[in-house]
């Protein structure tokens, strides 16, 4: 999960918290405040990602899919044992 909201921030969520600082801010702006605005764009980005990921993840891949699965696995196994 951590590897999707990493290529994520990448991808999608730094360039978004890019254009809004590029947007929000001027040359003559300090850099510490272009870097504050990145930064807090970056991690409500980041937070909304996180979110929706663990949502996916929690509903999708339940124990009880991973149990099915295990089993599906041993029966495919044993058929093909039996063979």
């Amino acid at each position: 999960m951590c590897i999707i909201a990493m290529v994520l921030e990448g991808a999608v969520f730094g360039r978004i918290a890019e254009a809004l600082t590029g947007k929000l801010t001027t040359h003559s702006t300090s850099f510490h405040k272009k870097i504050l605005l990145r930064i807090i764009f970056t991690v409500i980005g980041m937070s909304v990602a996180m979110t929706f990921i663990g949502d996916v993840v929690v509903n999708v891949f339940s124990w009880g899919s991973f149990q099915q699965l295990a089993h599906q696995l041993a029966a495919q196994l044993h058929h093909r044992a039996a063979r």
